[in-house]
């Protein structure tokens, strides 16, 4: 079960990293990544507190 707890930190951890380069560089691009991978953080939190 760490390494689902691994996959949801790194998963927010790659949002947050595509947020900042998009704030930098102002690429739609990297929002949409930032978006898309928040939702799989989300998603996969989601499940995780389902499962125990």
């Amino acid at each position: 079960m760490n390494y689902k707890l691994g996959a949801i930190i790194l998963s927010f951890l790659a949002s947050f990293c595509f947020f900042i380069t998009y704030f930098i560089g102002k690429e739609t691009l990297n929002l949409i990544l930032g978006i898309t991978w928040l939702i799989i953080a989300i998603g996969n939190y989601v499940n995780y507190k389902k499962k125990g």
